[in-house]
């Protein structure tokens, strides 16, 4: 939660600062961003994070393929076994309204 309220905090700041400083400003902001996330300082350590990413994900694909076949299966046998219950309370009634014993 309180990382939602700096959040909104922070987005609301910097557009106040946005709208006051004009669209040059905004301009330059842009620049010096899009300057800083191409430099190589930036990219390698994120490269490098994104084929550690796929290393782990292909790892633990088997597994957690495994991990969410045996919740399914337990989902349905307990859908299942509410299901049976529920129509095992079942009670019939004729058409012509009477309960039968």
């Amino acid at each position: 939660m309180r990382a939602k309220a700096a959040f909104v905090v922070g987005a609301g700041v910097g557009y106040v600062l946005g709208t006051r400083a004009g669209r040059p400003q905004y301009e330059r902001i842009v620049r010096a961003s899009r300057a800083v996330w191409s430099h190589p300082l930036v990219h390698k350590p994120i490269s490098g994070l994104e084929s550690r990413a796929a290393e782990l994900a292909r790892e633990q694909s088997a597994a957690m393929i495994d991990h969410l076949a045996e919740a399914a299966k337990n989902l349905l046998r307990q859908d299942a076994a509410s299901t049976s219950r529920s129509t095992a309370r079942t009670v019939e009634v004729p058409a012509d309204g009477q309960r039968l014993a």
